[in-house]
This record gives structure tokens, sequence and C-alpha cells, in this order.
């Protein structure tokens, strides 16, 4: 049986103690913050820009941050780290429309021994793949060869899903997913954007608008509900921006349609946080497939 490594990155939004768990290594993204005097300050997302800390300079800062991807000599570094130890590396990532990593993995993978290096573009972005990740361990834990593995991870990326809102549009039309005028009108009309991710393209799609918290919920639970029967497994995961208790609710909603789910849930980390603010929340949904 082949030994096998799980890497992704920070965009992924797994929790470390869950990386821990399931021993998945996790390289991190970069969020740039510049001060009135144009020095700009660099920070490791998930390692240097945690929680509160992040979205305490996300309101505060007067410049709107920018994001960028692992350099492909990161990823080269990750890979290199084990690449002795184990057999085969797979590399899962953000959604290559959202993000430069997949591009900067296969920049990396050139440079050392391809045919130990396996790269999955996730085609979501926070637990959305972050869950991939983890069913990906739980298939190595399991003996599953690496074809199969990532035969099995290309198979449930199809009934991802991914639903998500925020509390302000501000976030998302300076990190330039929305235009002025949509982010004007908007804001006058005070509706709030639900959207999702395509599991088939890997982009954000505009899913629906609604005036208040409550109507979220309910919406986010019909779209859940609607998408697998009860008796599916699962991972759900509940994401937010410091906004547990929104999470939470979302969640106790979810428990009465899939108790038999298996819940991985995750505070968004600054990379997704920069695009989506404070007080978004939202769920990332995975079927895991049949095993033999």
């Amino acid at each position: 049986m082949p030994s096998i490594k799980i890497c992704t990155d920070s965009g992924s939004d797994i929790p470390p103690e869950l990386a821990e768990k399931y021993d998945i290594a996790v390289v991190p993204l970069y969020v740039f913050f510049k001060d009135d005097k144009g020095i700009e300050q660099v920070f490791m997302d998930r390692v240097e820009l945690t929680g509160a800390n992040f979205y305490d300079k996300l309101v505060n800062f007067k410049n709107h941050p920018s994001t960028a991807q692992p350099s492909p000599n990161d990823i080269l570094e990750l890979f290199k780290k084990f690449e002795e130890e184990y057999d085969d590396i797979i590399f899962i990532s953000l959604s290559s429309e959202l993000s430069g990593t997949y591009s900067s993995a296969h920049i990396a993978q050139k440079m050392i021994n391809q045919s130990k290096i396996h790269l999955i573009d996730g085609k979501g972005a926070s637990m959305n793949h972050g869950n991939m990740a983890i069913l990906a361990a739980e298939l190595v834990k399991k003996g599953y060869e690496t074809a199969k593995v990532i035969e099995l991870v290309e198979e449930a990326i199809k009934t991802a899903s991914t639903i998500f809102s925020v509390d302000n549009l501000k976030y998302l039309f300076k990190g330039g997913r929305i235009s002025r005028a949509k982010y004007l009108i908007g804001s006058w009309l005070s509706k709030k954007p639900i959207l999702v991710v395509n599991p088939e393209t890997g982009k954000i799609e505009k899913y629906t608008t609604v005036k208040n918290y409550e109507a979220m919920l309910d919406e986010m639970e019909k779209f859940v509900v609607e998408k697998y029967q009860p008796d599916d497994e699962l991972y759900i995961s509940a994401i937010h921006a410091i906004a547990p208790e929104r999470a939470k609710e979302i969640k106790e909603r979810l428990l009465k349609h899939f108790p038999n789910a298996t819940y991985h849930d995750s505070e968004i980390g600054s990379v997704i946080g920069t695009h989506v603010g404070p007080k978004a929340f939202g769920v990332c949904t995975l079927k895991i497939p049949k095993l033999d």
C-alpha cells in the first residue's frame, strides 16, 4: 500500500485541529495591507493573521487589503518536505477560477518528480475544498490507492456546494467581486446577496437577494435540503467570519434534516474574509461517494 500525503492551501479554512487530526499539510496564501505612506505589510493567511486579529484590521485599516496565492517556490518547498517520506502527494487547491494557487502548484509540479505529485482543482473555496482534503485523508486511512483516492475526490467535487451571504456589500465591491453599480443599488435597497459556488466551473454566482437575516437562513436551508437526500452521507460545514452564532443557527437547522451528516465547522480566514467581510456566513457541503 503506497504512503500518500494530502496537502491543500489555507483558502480551505481547515481549522488547525482538523488539519492535525487528518494529517493534512496546509500552505498559506498571503494578505497585503498598505498604509497611508504606501508601505506594504505582508501576512501569511491563518498563520500571522487569524480571527478577530484580521477582522479588526480589515474594518479599521484605511486601505482595503489585497490577497495573493502561494508562489511556486512556496508549494515546491511543501512538496520537497514530503517527497522522500511519501510515495505520492495529492494537492487539492482553491478553485482555479478564484485564485492562482492551482497554477502555482502546476509550476511547482514541473520542478520536482512529477510522477509523485497529483493536483486536483477543488473548484471551490473555504471548507468546500477543505472537506475534499478531509475526504481524501479519510480514503488514505482506509487504504485506498492513489488513483482511487483521486477518482473518488473528483467524483465528490461534482456533488459539492457552497452557499453564503455577506453582511455588507462593500467588501465584495472593494475586493472586485461586484461592480460599483451593483454595490450602490444593493446598498440603497438594503439587499443582502446570497451567492453560490458553481461546482462545475468553480466560479461564484448570484443565487438570490433577500431583505433580512431570517430570509438568509431560510434560503440556505432550502438550498441544501433540495440538493441532497436525508440519507445521503455528507460532510456539512457551517462557515463564518467572526459570527459563530450565525453558523450555529444554520447548523441547527440542517441537523434536523441531516442528523447523520459529519459536521466540520470553521471560521473564515483572512484570504476569503478579505472579500466577504465580517459577519459573512454560509454552508459548504459535500456528498461522500459510495465506497467499495
